[in-house]
């Protein structure tokens, strides 16, 4: 790509465009912004337009925005963060082999990146089940927590970083880590969740992957409204808000 925009042009577009501060050096600065540009996220795309591989994290957001639309609340309060309030039914056969090629491609990346861990919970791959109603709270204390679990919460969210650490180096900053090291916190702060995160930053780390799109069939789940629960090591349950 020419004529890329750097991290201080960035922060200057979408400063003036969203009214919220950002500055280069602080990417905790950009957390929130991309609130600011709700329910659309239209007035995004000339920010990203010569950002390194703008127009595909573009058109990422783009889903985000029209899957979760306005931030106001019928209490008239406002949304923090993007939540999908009224999710379209689903067939939980579809759901239920999406589910098993979002864990078969969270195992794929763990043997890409040899982290052992993840690779033994989710080989072989767990029973999944797809239930409807309100999920249950994951136990807080690690003592009570699955190895399963524990592997999704803290190995799972980490393996973007090694690709971030296996993009090309060269003399200068790549362009895409940097990128990637800068939108990061406030991607992950969209809807607090790291996969969706990895989701919308995954252009930016493609390259150094053999697989396609592995978090792809993870925003199809986050967008019919499912929330991931362990509560020991065969078993991963997804909750639905609407199946039938």
């Amino acid at each position: 790509m020419n004529n890329l925009i750097d991290l201080a042009h960035f922060s200057r577009l979408i400063s003036v465009a969203s009214g919220h501060a950002v500055d280069p050096d602080d990417s905790e600065t950009l957390v929130g912004a991309f609130q600011k540009f709700r329910p659309s996220g239209k007035s995004l795309e000339k920010v990203f337009e010569r950002a390194p591989c703008g127009e595909a994290i573009m058109e990422r957001l783009l889903k985000v925005y029209e899957t979760t639309g306005e931030a106001r609340r019928s209490d008239g309060m406002s949304d923090a963060f993007f939540i999908v309030r009224n999710p379209a039914k689903i067939d939980p056969s579809e759901a239920l082999t999406i589910a098993k090629d979002f864990f078969g491609q969270l195992h794929q990346l763990a043997l890409e990146n040899n982290v052992a861990e993840l690779n033994s919970v989710l080989n072989p791959l767990p029973t999944i089940r797809i239930i409807e109603g309100k999920a249950p709270k994951h136990p807080k204390a690690d003592l009570e927590k699955s190895a399963l679990l524990q592997a999704m919460q803290k190995q799972a969210p980490a393996l973007i970083d090694r690709f971030l650490g296996n993009l090309e180096r060269s003399e200068q900053q790549n362009p895409q880590k940097e990128f990637a090291q800068f939108l990061s916190p406030a991607l992950y702060f969209v809807a607090c969740d790291p996969f969706l995160r990895d989701y919308l930053l995954w252009p930016l780390v493609a390259e150094c992957s053999a697989l396609d799109d592995p978090f792809e069939s993870y925003f199809w789940l986050w967008s019919k409204g499912a929330k991931y629960r362990i509560f020991n090591n065969d078993q991963i349950d997804l909750y639905f808000p609407r199946v039938f």
